[in-house]
């Protein structure tokens, strides 16, 4: 009971005190003939060096409740994010490591009608469209992205240009857009980006904010609007060098947030495709990144808001049998995905019967996917090849809508050039392409005009 005592004691002498001092207060605004009254002085006096120091006591104790709270919230939401986040990189980082570096391997009976295919997936040339070719002349101008150099002419007087180098850069594509002019270049295994303002055509202006670069090689591009899409591929070539598994951009590792994983072929955790979207107005740079949906064979195609992987699945193509009995039951197949560049919904990956090899072989009219893909197929004992190529439409959902019957190309070369209701499939030499009729999906059908026979 001694300490209590004691305290109550203290307290007791603390409330004299500050009563002994408000009287002195009292008697000192007396002697100065303040105006206020005896009632209205003493208790405000007190009332105000109470409150002083209530306050004071209540503002502690605030502040102490707050950082309480604060640590309560903050620390358990940093730790359980920051775990997320490693959780997501770790389980990316283990796909990698256990990936055996290749979805599926190309059957011996088909390794020549691949061979063109091997390693790098082959697509004519260049990786994007014409809206991103090298050269262009546009409204009177020839704009040229050649051998490290971006060039400007007048098209009326070739006198007047002009020049950006670039140091140890490889032109990809180059895109124009009002008064922003981009070049898509790779240097040292990096994709880099730069935005040039020509409201000058003849005075080009880096614009230093614009710039981005992305590890890995530029698949395709597509300029939708102010939009402008790139499709990066990056492959893991060292699974022990810890610090190349995730790609970069501007030096820094992808968020693991923004990388979605799909099983596609059955592996191709080695290989990411980094979606990077440009907006030319504001200059703001958003990406995503795919895992496991991207192989050597397989060919990326852009169209307006959506991305359309195909993936090649060799594991389909079934043989029986041995010697002059041996023959081919099943063909190659192709699932194709589509990236939803709005909101990255996913859908249900359709089965094409063929490969799609090259990104001409497909395109998209009035929200349809138009796909002409290529069978391999050959009667091993007589060594005869029938392969062929079908045409097929697919909605915006990858619903098959309609399908043409086979077209027999066996060993011959061929190339597909779509049109907004048409496809040219070109055999070979031939003058004459087969054309199909795309006007009605539900019902594709050759054009008489075409003089073609099946």
């Amino acid at each position: 009971m001694k300490p209590y005592r004691n305290s109550l004691d203290k307290v007791q002498a603390s409330e004299g005190l500050k009563h002994r001092t408000a009287k002195m207060m009292e008697e000192e605004l007396e002697r100065q003939g303040s105006p206020a009254t005896k009632k209205d002085r003493a208790p405000e006096y007190v009332k105000r060096s109470g409150s002083v120091f209530g306050r004071g006591r209540i503002a502690v104790a605030s502040s102490v409740v707050a950082a309480v709270l604060f640590c309560a919230v903050f620390f358990p939401v940093f730790f359980t994010l920051t775990g997320s986040r490693d959780g997501l990189k770790n389980d990316i980082v283990r796909r990698i490591e256990q990936d055996p570096g290749t979805a599926s391997t190309v059957p011996t009976e088909l390794e020549e009608f691949f061979e063109n295919y091997s390693g790098e997936p082959k697509q004519n040339g260049s990786p994007v469209d014409t809206a991103g070719a090298t050269t262009q002349t546009v409204d009177g101008y020839i704009y040229k992205f050649q051998n490290t150099e971006l060039s400007i002419t007048d098209a009326s007087d070739e006198t007047k240009t002009a020049s950006v180098k670039f140091a140890h850069l490889t032109p990809a594509a180059m895109y124009l857009s009002g008064n922003r002019l981009i070049c898509v270049g790779s240097v040292s295994g990096n994709t880099a980006v730069t935005v040039y303002d020509i409201t000058d055509r003849l005075g080009p202006k880096e614009v230093k904010d614009g710039g981005v670069s992305v590890t890995g090689r530029l698949l395709v591009g597509a300029l939708d609007g102010n939009r402008l899409v790139l499709a990066i591929h990056y492959r893991v070539v060292d699974k022990e060098d810890k610090s190349a598994l995730i790609p970069k951009i501007n030096s820094a590792e992808i968020d693991a947030k923004k990388v979605h994983n799909y099983e596609a072929g059955g592996g191709n955790h080695s290989n990411f495709i980094v979606v990077l979207t440009v907006h030319l107005e504001t200059l703001k740079v958003d990406y995503t990144a795919h895992i496991g949906l991207y192989g050597d064979y397989d060919t990326v195609y852009a169209a307006g808001k959506a991305l359309y992987v195909f993936n090649i699945d060799f594991s389909t193509a079934a043989y029986e049998g041995s010697g002059a009995q041996r023959k081919q039951t099943g063909t190659v197949t192709t699932k194709v995905y589509k990236i939803d560049l709005t909101s990255f919904a996913r859908l249900t990956p359709f089965v094409i019967d063929g490969a799609v090899t090259d990104r001409a072989h497909a395109d998209v009219s009035g929200g349809n996917l138009r796909v002409a893909a290529f069978v391999p197929f050959k009667d091993i004992p007589s060594d005869e090849d029938v392969s062929f190529v079908l045409v097929c439409v697919l909605d915006g959902a990858l619903n098959k809508l309609g399908e043409y019957e086979p077209i027999t190309v066996g060993d011959t070369r061929w190339s597909a050039k779509f049109f907004e209701n048409s496809v040219d499939i070109t055999v070979g030499e031939a003058l004459n392409p087969i054309r199909i009729d795309l006007s009605n999906p539900a019902n594709l059908k050759p054009l008489a005009a075409s003089g073609m026979v099946t």
